[in-house]
């Protein structure tokens, strides 16, 4: 088909009219552009960048550009902004969260290492409270997240044009709300994270060998397993998340003046390859926390609590469908090794 199958690229609202578009390629005898429509209207996503000889000749037909653009307009007003803004919260909400549960395990593991014997008369929260909590600050912390976030349209050099979530502080309380965010989220969780492990490992150095070749030497080798661990989830975590921050902030106080400097593909590649390490952080936490002894433990006795029931599952099918059968069908010979004593005449043995 040539040039005459270059990508086709619309919006959704486009496919109200792929059937008139159809017929009207018919009526004037284009099978090749009909097979070449159907076989690239799969990949519509913006009206703005159509590059196809086919529809660029007969689009004008069906498709009135005005009406196309006034619509392509109302589409991104109804839904893109409301997208934009709900993706946002629910990235500073996650962020939050996980932050505000690094922090807690910390708190909780120095109360149970550093403060043993004053760690039973303090009354605990369940676990169940305390993920609710950590869940709803971070949803009311994040809510304002939804009024500094917009969408803007842009035009690149080559002329194409974009829709873009931008960060907007046009006032001084979205400015103040971004900044205490940044400093509260990550320099004083981060400080407060390092002092308790410092705290805990100042402790447990000196009991280490205090109690060396005794019974509760392995208790304190365990317990600074799992100092260890809580360091490795701080720093990965951190290390992970705060290079997209750093960039944001950039973004903001210079004015955009960013993307400028690095042109519109580095900028893109940098940005994706920090939104990269976020995930990477989601991917290296499971390794981590296998460096405890008692996760492994759970973990396995999950998988072992798995594996039996899917076999007693399998075992209770395949006994039911041999009972069916048996029922449907009571002349089939029972399994090897099995007797059916309804279908075998006994006889008695007479002593000679």
């Amino acid at each position: 088909m040539g040039t005459n199958c270059a990508p086709l690229v619309a919006d959704l609202f486009l496919y109200t009219y792929e059937k008139e578009f159809i017929q009207n390629l018919q009526k004037q005898r284009k099978n090749d552009d009909v097979k070449c429509f159907i076989g690239t209207s799969r990949y519509l996503d913006d009206i703005l960048a159509i590059d196809n000889p086919v529809f660029e000749k007969y689009k004008n037909v069906i498709y009135p550009q005005e009406l196309i653009l006034r619509g392509y307009e109302r589409e991104q007003i109804k839904r893109k902004p409301y997208r934009c803004r709900f993706s946002y919260f629910l990235e500073s909400a996650v962020i939050l969260a996980s932050a505000l549960t690094i922090l807690v395990i910390g708190v909780d593991r120095y109360f149970a290492i550093c403060k043993s014997t004053t760690d039973n008369a303090r009354k605990r929260l369940s676990v169940a409270r305390k993920i609710i909590g950590i869940w709803t600050l971070a949803s009311l912390s994040s809510v304002p997240c939804a009024f500094i976030v917009n969408l803007q349209g842009g035009i690149y050099n080559e002329g194409t044009t974009s829709e873009t979530c931008y960060l907007i502080l046009d006032r001084k309380w979205k400015f103040a709300y971004f900044i205490s965010m940044l400093v509260v989220l990550f320099f004083l969780i981060f400080l407060v994270l390092l002092f308790l492990i410092q705290r805990m490992s100042s402790f447990l150095l000196p009991e280490s060998n205090l109690f060396e070749g005794q019974i509760q030497a392995k208790r304190i080798r365990e317990r600074r397993r799992v100092v260890f661990m809580l360091f490795l989830v701080v720093i990965c975590f951190f290390a992970c998340v705060l290079p997209v921050r750093l960039l944001m902030i950039s973004f903001v106080l210079d004015e955009g003046k960013t993307i400028t400097r690095l042109g519109i593909e580095a900028f893109a590649n940098l940005n994706i390859s920090l939104r990269m390490l976020m995930y990477l952080n989601s991917a290296l936490n499971p390794v981590i926390y296998n460096l405890s002894t008692n996760i492994r433990k759970v973990t396995v006795s999950l998988l072992r609590k798995w594996c039996i029931l899917c076999k007693k599952q399998q075992r209770y099918g395949v006994d039911n469908q041999e009972a069916e059968m048996n029922h449907r069908n009571p002349e089939i010979p029972a399994r090897q090794g099995e007797f059916n004593l309804g279908q075998i005449s006994i006889i008695p043995y007479n002593k000679q």
